[in-house]
């Protein structure tokens, strides 16, 4: 595990919104977030709710803003109750070869009835059967990362393989939402597995370490579950709306040593503004979002073991 800095997250809110999207514009963000020492960017999906009815897709903003850059991460959400982890787990591991390993995902609880008719599901209320839902989709999405060992690529032009069957391998999910077989159509890609960011509580805190490779908490109780977690990084979200106040937060909180770092919401053009003017630390070496945060680079968990494979 390599030593991970204090990460400065920036949300790019509503860039990513609306019928007049200024693509040149949004690409100077994150140009101008990248210099000034800021980590990662998190796009996100309004779903076309009340605030915006349409949307770029967060995936598709993350490859393109990553592809554009050399250094910053960039981290889609993803609406998992309406999405599937085959096609979710295909466009990350895509992502993750366009930004050469700084992709990351967040997956979100859907913020209002309106989601689910958009894709004509049933309106899930239960927030046990969404946190259940939710759960399973990661565990699906991770193992379908993990179908391909390194190595799988092999590209012998004297035997004529291109691939080593026995280090693909299928999932055969079969749960309570979700069925999936398996493998992707994309190799391992230069994380291994993409790492997953969640947001949480102190009730799910727990859970969610279990899953997620990055916590997000409120600011005032990021201390609390940072120290409940241990290992897993934790960033406390502060929403800005008066860039003084910001920056004295940021600076409170990387002394006190307690979280891994922070991600910021601007509230107003002004305050996204006065974030990207600040400077916020080193600019990172290029390197893949896993090595940000300190996280290593697993192993596929059917490197050991015996599991179903594609072929005999």
């Amino acid at each position: 595990m390599s030593a991970s800095r204090f990460v400065v997250g920036l949300s790019l809110g509503q860039l990513t919104a609306g019928t007049d999207v200024d693509i040149a514009a949004l690409l100077d963000v994150a140009r101008t977030a990248e210099s000034s020492g800021i980590g990662f960017l998190l796009v996100e999906d309004s779903y076309g709710d009340e605030t915006s009815q349409t949307t770029l897709d967060p995936i598709a903003v993350t490859s393109f803003l990553g592809a554009s850059t050399t250094s910053i991460g960039v981290v889609a959400t993803v609406q998992p109750l309406y999405l599937e982890p085959f096609d979710i787990g295909e466009a990350l591991a895509t992502s993750d070869f366009d930004t050469l390993g700084r992709t990351g995902w967040l997956p979100v609880r859907p913020s209002a009835a309106a989601h689910a008719n958009l894709f004509d599901r049933p309106v899930t209320e239960d927030p046990d059967e969404i946190d259940a839902e939710i759960d399973e989709f990661i565990g699906v999405t991770q193992r379908l990362f993990d179908g391909w060992e390194d190595g799988a690529v092999i590209r012998d032009i004297e035997s004529g393989r291109y691939l080593d069957v026995a280090k693909l391998h299928r999932i055969d999910h079969h749960g309570r939402s979700i069925r999936v077989r398996g493998p992707l159509v994309t190799p391992r890609s230069p994380q291994g597995r993409v790492p997953t960011f969640l947001r949480t509580s102190s009730q799910r805190a727990g859970t969610d370490a279990d899953s997620a490779e990055v916590l997000i908490a409120p600011l005032g109780d990021s201390t609390e579950i940072a120290a409940a977690v241990g290992a897993t990084p934790v960033l406390a979200q502060l929403d800005s709306e008066e860039i003084h106040a910001t920056i004295d937060t940021v600076a409170s909180l990387r002394r006190q040593g307690y979280v891994s770092g922070v991600l910021i919401r601007p509230m107003s053009g002004a305050a996204l503004r006065g974030l990207l003017a600040h400077t916020w630390g080193d600019v990172g070496a290029a390197g893949t979002l896993r090595e940000m945060f300190g996280l290593s680079r697993p192993d596929s968990i059917y490197a050991v073991g015996t599991f179903t494979e594609v072929m005999s």
